[in-house]
């Protein structure tokens, strides 16, 4: 009781609601005991049977079967996300509330342990050398974690997908969590669009509804996710911008520019080229695909490499005084009084001032 309410607040549930709700789920376990009066312990199937009556959504996080690499950025990819309810100890066991706020987590502990209050999700639920999963990585968290509920306002649509999808081998976390994240989460790449368009009315029908409020796909829907999600070949593409580096795990070219737009290290209202092997790659398209671009990738290829090379004229500050060099090589398919058209090698046209030119050389 004390843990419900230390997630949820006091007054959500009260003594009598828990053992009302203790001796109805008795009445059907077949004589299995789901209250210990001396110690004054209720099962984790009581604590799940008052969520449920609450109206919060629960989901029982298999921690044996998934990594928390795995399950815990998808359980918060739920926007009403609120936070676990943990049940420690092998022998005499015991609840701790663990809530969830912007990334970060508050353990609350209603007999006073010493463990961290707070903890970033890198540190939770990792498995030690022992094999046991523990909440966090203190050195006086020293009871393991037997069992997980995840609470929140609203169904776990993602997690839903990911477990029920699940394959083994399974694929890489990033590129998992990434690929349901743009399925389920605007804005909706139109490949993506393009695909639940062309699937059967069940899925069109899931997806549409989705949108305007979050319900579970139903079990007709997921071979086409797990097709969606998991099945397309990955790459690992190691991307630097100046001094930064990422690796970025995607399955098409769509996927890649996505998440640099999204990491902000491309725009559309700004120009940028790709290098590869020393070969300048001046224009992608969305609906193409890596070869059509020119990149080259191989799938768990540590060699695959990637720079964005910005405009050089972003070089040059507002204010100072700077000799820019520039060299355009192609057709020229005009010739007006105080400028050329000239089109490259990829069918861009260049206008140039003739006053800027310096020489022109017959190719």
């Amino acid at each position: 009781m004390r843990c419900l309410q230390n997630l949820l607040g006091s007054d959500v549930v009260t003594r009598t609601e828990m053992d009302t709700k203790s001796r109805a789920l008795e009445s059907i376990a077949s004589g299995e005991q789901l209250y210990d009066p001396t110690l004054g312990y209720y099962s984790i199937e009581v604590l799940q049977g008052i969520l449920a009556d609450k109206g919060k959504h629960v989901q029982r996080v298999d921690i044996q079967k998934l990594e928390a690499s795995y399950f815990e950025p998808v359980i918060a990819m739920n926007p009403d996300f609120v936070g676990y309810i943990v049940a420690l100890g092998v022998g005499l066991k015991h609840y701790v509330a663990i809530r969830y706020s912007a990334g970060t987590y508050t353990i609350i502990d209603s007999l006073g342990s010493t463990m961290p209050v707070s903890l970033d999700a890198l540190s939770l639920f990792q498995r030690r050398h022992d094999q046991q999963v523990y909440c966090s990585q203190h050195a006086a968290d020293m009871k393991p974690v037997v069992a997980v509920l995840a609470v929140a306002e609203s169904p776990f649509v993602e997690y839903t997908i990911m477990h029920d999808t699940w394959s083994l081998p399974p694929p890489p976390a990033r590129f998992l969590l990434s690929s349901i994240k743009r399925l389920l989460q605007p804005p909706y790449l139109k490949s993506t669009v393009r695909k639940i368009g062309r699937a059967a009315p069940v899925v069109r029908e899931w997806w549409e509804h989705f949108k305007q409020r979050r319900q579970s796909p139903h079990e007709d829907c997921l071979p086409f996710l797990k097709q969606l999600v998991s099945s397309k070949p990955t790459y690992s593409i190691l991307v630097t911008m100046n001094e930064l580096q990422t690796v970025i795990e995607c399955s098409e070219l769509a996927d890649f520019l996505h998440e640099l737009r999204k990491m902000g290290w491309i725009s559309d209202k700004s120009d940028f080229m790709f290098e590869q092997d020393g070969n300048m790659i001046y224009e992608c398209e969305t609906e193409g695909s890596f070869e059509e671009c020119g990149i080259h990738v191989h799938r768990d290829d540590p060699n695959n490499s990637i720079r964005i090379v910005q405009n050089g004229a972003t070089q040059a500050s507002v204010g100072g005084f700077y000799k820019l060099y520039c060299s355009i090589a192609g057709e020229c398919i005009d010739n007006k009084y105080n400028a050329y058209s000239v089109r490259d090698g990829n069918g861009v046209v260049h206008v140039i001032y003739k006053q800027t030119v310096e020489s022109v050389e017959k190719m």
